[in-house]
């Protein structure tokens, strides 16, 4: 049995995006000795991140560069030594929140009176019928479900519950 991959939160244009095993696929071009001004390093990194994750047709081009940025940034800290990126937001001691996909959001708003933390909204002002995004991520209670639950359609996709557990042992315990 292998080990469950890595997940972590990226910007990517401007949302948050979570993504699964990118750090693998970091560490395996890394070893591999790929550059991050290879030309065709992009597509690699798309191609592999798509393996384990929805990346929307519309949004390639901003996954290309946040997926390069965060490659630039894995080599750095490498070759510097260091211990690499810390996948979290710095004012937050857990990565648990929602990610939603537009392309398969429908709007139908089910997922909206189940979160008592209003981390979610309409994207076009309030109204009916228009796709929900995560508008207050960090608001999200830890291990907290209920969005997706509610999501007849898949659109909304949270961290792995296991990614909860390895932050509650490396905190102790505190929440």
């Amino acid at each position: 049995m292998s080990s469950p991959l890595s997940y972590c939160q990226i910007l990517i244009g401007r949302s948050m995006t979570g993504l699964v095993g990118l750090q693998e696929i970091m560490d395996e071009l890394a070893e591999a000795g790929v550059s991050a001004d290879a030309p065709d390093v992009s597509q690699k990194l798309i191609d592999a991140v798509g393996k384990h994750n929805y990346v929307p047709r519309g949004a390639v081009d901003q996954y290309e560069a946040a997926l390069v940025r965060e490659y630039r940034r894995h080599l750095q800290a490498r070759e510097s030594g260091e211990s690499g990126r810390v996948w979290r937001d710095p004012h937050k001691a857990h990565n648990w929140y929602p990610t939603i996909f537009a392309e398969k959001c429908d709007g139908c708003g089910d997922c909206l009176p189940v979160c008592a933390r209003d981390v979610l909204a309409r994207a076009d002002d309030g109204d009916a019928g228009s796709v929900v995004i995560v508008l207050e991520p960090y608001a999200c209670s830890e291990g907290c479900q209920l969005c997706a639950r509610a999501c007849t359609r898949g659109a909304i996709v949270m961290p792995p519950r296991e990614a909860l557990h390895r932050n509650i042992a490396v905190s102790g315990g505190r929440h």
